[in-house]
């Protein structure tokens, strides 16, 4: 189900979406997918067992708001791509209240140049695609997959009572793309009372990637988070979504 443009408002509610397909051209079959200025509200909705994204969110001034949701059992696309649970980019702003994701491939939530709120909400078992390891993935360089949260470039993320686990690499990764062009230093990363366990990595500060005045924003990386069964040493990520 997609919301493209200005003019499209929609609102679900007691929704179920299970098991997209892609086109004829081998690209989409995204749960949900709002673009270009749209607007969706959803309270009370499943996204299952559906491919390459679960619910997309792209372009500036597209809102959506989902209540109440569970995103799981993620499939990559038909080209081996992605596999997410959510993704929200290029100026758009998604917020997300009570709810689960589980069992994605890749990224549980992602933002890059884009705004992401996530209250009350629990991510669990991100996978890492087949093709990850092998080095065969379309279209990427060296993707680092299974992270649970990533906030990326000019992203503003604002996490509170935010679970994360069993991510097999980052469970929270804030970072600038390294394939980023221009100004990257409005990463904003906020969280409070949230967690991460038994993930490869807790928490991946990219902040080692920025220039000296990039002024990477952390806030506050020590109010009521905690970090289990982690160690600190982060990978450097060479691509990001195309």
């Amino acid at each position: 189900m997609s919301a493209r443009d200005a003019e499209t408002t929609l609102s679900l509610t007691d929704v179920s979406i299970t098991e997209t397909q892609p086109g004829s051209d081998g690209q989409g079959g995204f749960g949900l997918a709002v673009y270009d200025g749209g607007t969706l509200t959803v309270e009370r909705g499943s996204m299952i067992a559906n491919r390459d994204i679960g619910v997309l969110v792209d372009g500036t001034d597209t809102a959506v708001t989902l209540t109440d949701v569970t995103v799981a059992q993620m499939q990559p696309g038909i080209q081996g791509t992605r596999g997410w649970g959510l993704a929200v980019q290029s100026g758009a702003s998604l917020a997300v209240i009570r709810a689960v994701i589980s069992d994605v491939f890749d990224v549980g939530a992602f933002a890059f140049d884009a705004e992401l709120t996530l209250q009350n909400v629990r991510i669990t078992n991100i996978a890492e695609r087949d093709c990850t390891t092998s080095g065969t993935c379309p279209g990427e360089v060296d993707w680092v997959s299974g992270m649970g949260l990533a906030a990326l470039n000019n992203s503003t993320v604002e996490l509170g009572f935010v679970e994360v686990e069993l991510a097999t690499q980052c469970g929270i990764i804030a970072s600038p793309s390294p394939l980023a062009t221009g100004d990257t230093s409005g990463l904003t990363l906020m969280i409070a009372d949230s967690a991460v366990y038994t993930s490869a990595i807790g928490f991946c500060d990219q902040a080692t990637n920025l220039q000296p005045d990039a002024g990477l924003y952390l806030d506050p990386m020590t109010n009521d988070v905690t970090v289990q069964e982690t160690s600190f040493a982060a990978p450097p990520l060479a691509a990001f979504l195309e």
